[in-house]
C-alpha cells in the first residue's frame, strides 16, 4: 500500500511539474498577446489589455476598429452553413468478419447521418464560426475537444479556451503530444458528491477547500480587484482542478494542486480527445502566429494617430471673433455663443463697419502631417496581411453576373483557399473523431451508457439497434465535408460556370472526352427542370448532340 502511494505521489509530482512549466510559460509569453488580440477584437483598445507607444495620449484615446470588420469578413467567408458529413466509403474492417448481405455503403448513410445529428445538437455551425475566430486570435488557434458525454449519451465537441489547456511543449503538432493538461472547474458541492461516491478518492484525509471562482461571475480579465471583489461577495465557492491526460501510459488523472494529490485514476477511454485549426503553423511548434497579432502594431498605429489628430483639434480650435458692440445685452450675447459652432470670441470696434466686417472665422489650422494617408495606408497593411481585398469587403461594383463575381472571388482568394481547406480537414478529423467514439461507446455500452433505441431515430430509417452498432463496430468509413461556403453551394453560380466550361469544351478535342448526357443531367438539375424530360438510357455508340437555345450561349448539347 505505501509503495502504491508512493507511487501515485511521485506521479502527483511529475504531473504537477508538467502542469507548473506550461502554465508559467503561457503566463510570460503568450498570455499578454492573447488578451490583447481579444480585447482588440472587442474594441477595447486603451484599456489594461491595450498597450500604446504614446502614453501621454490616453487622455485623448480615439481609435478606429479594423480588426473586427477584417476577421469578421474571413469568418462569415469561411464558414456559415451546418457542416455536414458525408459517407465516401464504407468497408468491413476485417476480411474475417462473414460479408453481410446489406450494402455497406448503407451502414455508411447510417453513421454519417446518426454524426450529423449529433453535429447538429451541438451547434456545429456556431462552432465553426468560433474556431476561426480563435483561430485567428489566439496563438494556439482553435482547441477543439472531442469526448463522450455519459448524462447525453453522444458525442459532443467543444472548444477550448488558450488558457485552459497545456500540450507537450516538445511536440510540434497536436496529434504527436505525449500529453496534455486542462484546468477546470467544480462546485464544492460536486466535488463533495464525487468524494461520497467513490469517484474521487483523497489521500491522508487532506480535505478539498474552495478555492476559486468561475470567470463568468465576474470580470473578463482577473486582477487583484477582482480577485478581492469575489472573495468579499463570497463567490469562491468553487474548486480548480486539473485534467491530464498521459498518452504514452494511456492513463487519464484528475489531480488538485492545492493538496497536492491525485484524486482520480483511470484508462484513457479512447485516445487524444484534443485537435487543433490553426492558419499559421508555427515552425517546428505546436503554436502558431494567429492574423491578430500580425494586424495589433497596424492597429495601434491607427489608433495613435487618430487620438493624436483629435488633439491637434483640441489644441488649435477655430475660432470665431465678432464685435460684441452687436449684442447691447447680456442675454443677446449668451444665445450667440450657444449657437456658435466655433468658440466666440468678443472683440471692439469702431461701430461703423458691416455685419460682414464684424465677425472673423479663423481659417483651420494646417499641418505638416498628413493622417489621411498614413491611415489610408496602415489600412491597406492590414488588409495585405489579412489576405483580404476590396471585394470581399463589398467594395466593388459594377459586377454583373454571378460567375463574374465568383471569377474575382477566385482570383484573389489564394490564403482564403489555404484557410477553407485547413477549417474542412478540421471539421472531418472531428466527424472522423466522432465515428471511433461512437465504436468504443458502443462496445462499452455500460461504462458509456450509449442509448442506441434513440440513435436509430435519427436514422431516418427503420433500423434495428443492433444492426446500427453493427454499423460503427464493422465498418470502416470515410468521411467528406459537405460544402458550407455560399459560393461553394450557389446553384446560380455553379450553373454559369458549368455553361462556360462547356463553351470550351465543346471548341476542343477534350469534348470528346465529355459525357455529354451526365452534363445534360447536370444542367436539367441546376436549371430546376422537370427530369421526366431526360429520355431513357439510349445506348447509341455516339450521342447525338444539337444547339442550346441561344439564351444559353449556342453550345453543342445532347439531344434529350
Amino acid at each position: 500500500m505505501k509503495s502504491e502511494n508512493a507511487k501515485l505521489l511521485n506521479k502527483a509530482k511529475k504531473i504537477m511539474a508538467h502542469i507548473n512549466h506550461t502554465e508559467e510559460h503561457y503566463r510570460k509569453n503568450i498570455a499578454s498577446d492573447d488578451a490583447r488580440n481579444l480585447a482588440y477584437w472587442r474594441g477595447k483598445f486603451w484599456g489594461g489589455d491595450g498597450n500604446s507607444s504614446f502614453p501621454e495620449l490616453r487622455g485623448y484615446n480615439a481609435e478606429q476598429n479594423e480588426v473586427f470588420p477584417i476577421l469578421d469578413t474571413i469568418i462569415s467567408a469561411l464558414a456559415l452553413d451546418l457542416p455536414q458529413c458525408e459517407c465516401l466509403d464504407a468497408r468491413q474492417r476485417s476480411h474475417e468478419i462473414p460479408q453481410r448481405s446489406e450494402d455497406p455503403a448503407l451502414s455508411g448513410r447510417r453513421i454519417a447521418s446518426v454524426l450529423n445529428w449529433m453535429a447538429e445538437e451541438d451547434d456545429m455551425d456556431e462552432m465553426a464560426r468560433e474556431s476561426v475566430l480563435h483561430a485567428l486570435l489566439f496563438s494556439s488557434g482553435a482547441i477543439r475537444k472531442i469526448t463522450w458525454s455519459t448524462e447525453l449519451g453522444r458525442v459532443i465537441w467543444r472548444l477550448k479556451m488558450p488558457w485552459e489547456v497545456q500540450f507537450d511543449p516538445v511536440a510540434r503538432r497536436i496529434s504527436d503530444i505525449s500529453w496534455a493538461s486542462e484546468r477546470f472547474i467544480l462546485h464544492e458541492s460536486t466535488v463533495r458528491s464525487r468524494i461520497e461516491e467513490g469517484y474521487y478518492t483523497l489521500s491522508e484525509n487532506r480535505m478539498i477547500k474552495p478555492d476559486t471562482y468561475p470567470r463568468s461571475l465576474i470580470s473578463d480579465y482577473q486582477n487583484d480587484d477582482s480577485e478581492k471583489k469575489a472573495r468579499d461577495e463570497g463567490l469562491k465557492e468553487y474548486v480548480a482542478l486539473h485534467e491530464y491526460w498521459d498518452f504514452r501510459e494511456g492513463k487519464l488523472y484528475h489531480i488538485h494542486m492545492g493538496t497536492k494529490q491525485i484524486v482520480m485514476e483511470a484508462d484513457a477511454p479512447y485516445g487524444n480527445p484534443y485537435d487543433q485549426l490553426c492558419f499559421h503553423p508555427g515552425v517546428g511548434r505546436i503554436r502558431g502566429i494567429p492574423d491578430a497579432s500580425l494586424i495589433a502594431p497596424l492597429q495601434q498605429d491607427i489608433n495613435e494617430l487618430v487620438s493624436a489628430r483629435k488633439e491637434i483639434v483640441r489644441r488649435l480650435p477655430r475660432r470665431m471673433f465678432y464685435d460684441k458692440a452687436m449684442f447691447p445685452n447680456e442675454e443677446d450675447a449668451a444665445r450667440f455663443m450657444n449657437s456658435a459652432t466655433w468658440e466666440p470670441v468678443p472683440v471692439e470696434t469702431d461701430g461703423q463697419s458691416l455685419v460682414g466686417d464684424m465677425i472673423f472665422v479663423t481659417p483651420e489650422m494646417p499641418t505638416t502631417f498628413d493622417f489621411n494617408n498614413h491611415l489610408n495606408q496602415a489600412s491597406g497593411h492590414i488588409k495585405n496581411i489579412a489576405g483580404m481585398a476590396d471585394f470581399q469587403r463589398g467594395e466593388v461594383k459594377n459586377i454583373r453576373t454571378a460567375a463574374e463575381a465568383n471569377m474575382i472571388q477566385m482570383s484573389i482568394q489564394g490564403r482564403m483557399q489555404v484557410r477553407t481547406r485547413l477549417l474542412i480537414k478540421f471539421i472531418k478529423r472531428g466527424f472522423d473523431k466522432g465515428s471511433n467514439i461512437m465504436r468504443w461507446a458502443i462496445t462499452n455500452e455500460e461504462a458509456s451508457g450509449v442509448r442506441m433505441k434513440e440513435l436509430t431515430s435519427v436514422t431516418q430509417v427503420d433500423v434495428e439497434p443492433d444492426v446500427l452498432k453493427r454499423d460503427f463496430i464493422d465498418n470502416m468509413t470515410k468521411f467528406r465535408v459537405l460544402p458550407f461556403s455560399p459560393l461553394m453551394e450557389d446553384r446560380v453560380v455553379r450553373r454559369e460556370q458549368l455553361v462556360q466550361l462547356l463553351g470550351s469544351f465543346a471548341s476542343t478535342p477534350s469534348g470528346d472526352e465529355v459525357d455529354w448526357r451526365e452534363v445534360a443531367k447536370e444542367l436539367v438539375e441546376m436549371f430546376n427542370i422537370r427530369p421526366s424530360i431526360m429520355k431513357e438510357d439510349q445506348k447509341e455508340e455516339e450521342p447525338i448532340l444539337e444547339q442550346l437555345p441561344p439564351a444559353m450561349g449556342g453550345i453543342p448539347f445532347p439531344g434529350v
